[in-house]
């Protein structure tokens, strides 16, 4: 039978290497097999002188090295083209997972970012009405809203709206009741005998008690107004003569006394909303609320505002104190301007007295930019994204409420959705996350 011609082989002296490693690999082994490799039939090798004397070599010590170098080389080569052209390891199992805690992927949650919005409405549970907190994230840019629900039901947050007044903004206290990520909000559980135990619930109402009293004659305690503080992450919490916190993380045991006075014991029962003190960014000493006493704190926790109005209680009237000395008027042609939060660490919100702007204004001085157009809706609540580029606020026309976004240095508000109706202290803005 006739045979056809062989094709020349395309880059021969580049593949030969490769085809005789492949080949004679086992030589690395067997160094005997060299030998015979070496006298197979010139007819068989295709008289190939080069390739002959390739596999003479093989038989050297030398040549063992340089195969088994070449081997290696080819393997690295062929493992690079699998995972450039398959995305992944080819030792990995096709479905494989990397191992994880079950507890961890029970509570892991996806992060929870974008404008934070809270509102409450009241929940029967059993024979008696507790309150459902609800959050909501907002994300402008992504057009997604999540939401996270917490049912307190027999068990008591530190306020709710109605006890709260608008100084401070309902926002800044609320978001103290909420772990850092969410995840947790701080409660109290109010027993039959008078006693009440710190804990924390999480969205599905499961209490978990930080402070269980002991069965003896000293172990009931009254504990309430659970908050978050943003520096530590502990819980503080009121008790009858000293403020306490607890670490939610370490659980029963981590409960300490705070040198801190209770709020009806700081100057006389009856004087302070109790459930209302709050922090300052940097946690260091609760912030006892009085009615028209306010400050504000930059998010690095350099810098402070105190509202000066009618109140006596900041020692200053008609403007904004910076960091307790130089004292900065209220924007012109306003009788007052109620301090809000920081946007940045030198630049502040405050809410002109008819409800309807937004003033900026320096803590250096200068004169207060107004963001918001000419308009009769009524503004409650304002907070920055972490960036201070923007600014998102909540503006009520009739009875609607409805959250917009601004750019920090002004224009036109962007409506991102409408969020409630009804009572003026729900919703809140909590907090900006990213």
């Amino acid at each position: 039978m006739r045979q056809s011609p062989q094709r020349p082989a395309l880059f021969p002296h580049a593949c030969l290497p490769i085809q005789l490693v492949l080949n004679y690999s086992v030589v690395l082994y067997r160094p005997s097999n060299a030998k015979k490799m070496s006298q197979l039939d010139p007819q068989t090798t295709r008289n190939n002188s080069y390739r002959r004397e390739l596999i003479a070599k093989l038989g050297t010590p030398k040549g063992r090295i340089f195969a088994g170098v070449s081997l290696a080389l080819i393997v690295t080569l062929v493992t690079l083209v699998v995972v450039v052209s398959t995305g992944r390891n080819p030792s990995d199992k096709p479905n494989a997972r990397p191992a994880a805690n079950t507890a961890d992927q029970l509570t892991r949650q996806p992060r929870f970012k974008g404008i934070i919005v809270g509102s409450t409405k009241q929940v029967r549970s059993g024979d008696s009405l507790g309150d459902q907190w609800i959050l909501t994230a907002y994300s402008p840019n992504e057009g997604t809203t999540t939401t996270r629900t917490f049912t307190a039901g027999i068990y008591n947050a530190a306020f709710s709206w109605s006890e709260v007044s608008t100084e401070p903004p309902d926002g800044i206290i609320a978001r103290q009741l909420f772990s850092a990520d969410y995840t947790k909000m701080a409660v109290h559980d109010s027993k039959s005998d008078g006693s009440s135990n710190i804990g924390y619930i999480d969205e599905a109402g499961v209490f978990t008690n930080l402070t269980p009293q002991t069965s003896d004659y000293s172990g009931a305690s009254e504990q309430t107004a659970a908050i978050f503080n943003p520096a530590t992450g502990r819980i503080w919490f009121d008790a009858p003569t000293k403020l306490g916190s607890v670490d939610p993380d370490k659980g029963v045991g981590s409960s300490q006394t705070e040198p801190f006075a209770t709020a009806g014991q700081e100057t006389g029962a009856g004087q302070h909303i109790i459930s209302s003190f709050y922090f300052s960014p940097a946690g260091d000493k609760p912030l006892y609320k009085e009615t028209g006493e306010y400050s504000a704190y930059s998010p690095d926790g350099k810098n402070r505002v105190d509202y000066c109005g009618d109140s006596i209680w900041a020692g200053c009237t008609g403007g904004f104190k910076i960091n307790g000395d130089k004292l900065i008027p209220f924007p012109t042609g306003d009788k007052s301007c109620y301090l809000r939060r920081f946007i940045s660490n030198t630049e502040f919100l405050c809410l002109g007295s008819n409800d309807t702007q937004l003033y900026k204004i320096s803590i250096t001085g200068g004169t207060a930019v107004a963001l918001l157009p000419a308009s009769e809706r009524k503004v409650s609540d304002a907070v920055a994204n972490p960036s201070g580029k923007q600014v998102a606020f909540i503006a009520k026309a009739g009875n609607v409420k409805t959250l917009y976004v601004i750019n920090s240095s002004g224009g036109q508000p962007q409506k991102v959705a409408d969020i409630g109706q009804g009572d003026f202290h729900s919703p809140a803005l909590l907090s900006w996350e990213q």
